[in-house]
């Protein structure tokens, strides 16, 4: 998983097929402050807190537009980050985790 610097969030081509696989349209973005956690939990409908996946012919990852969530925590993001996501089969949900020192740390103005 990448999260670009405007805000967008990529998943690779592993997630998205298994994204396709359970014929996912959105995605609910699950966060744990403490743990600095995040989970996409994929949707097949839209829900008011869900996120739009993006898919393009002929690829197979996946993206969407988190701008909303990634400001709810302060994300700095003055650099695209990469981690890992692992699938947690028995929860239905893609799982990461985030660096502390880029979470709720942006100055007010």
């Amino acid at each position: 998983m990448t999260i670009q610097t405007d805000g967008r969030i990529s998943l690779n081509a592993d997630a998205g097929d298994i994204l396709a696989m359970l014929g996912a349209k959105y995605a609910q973005i699950l966060w744990d402050k403490e743990a600095s956690r995040m989970a996409l939990r994929p949707l097949k409908r839209q829900d008011r807190t869900a996120f739009k996946l993006t898919f393009w012919p002929g690829k197979r990852g996946s993206l969407l537009s988190a701008r909303s969530f990634l400001n709810s925590i302060q994300w700095q993001n003055s650099d695209p980050f990469t981690t890992e996501v692992h699938w947690n089969e028995k929860d239905g949900l893609f799982e990461a985790v985030l660096p502390p020192g880029r979470v709720g740390s942006r100055k007010q103005k």
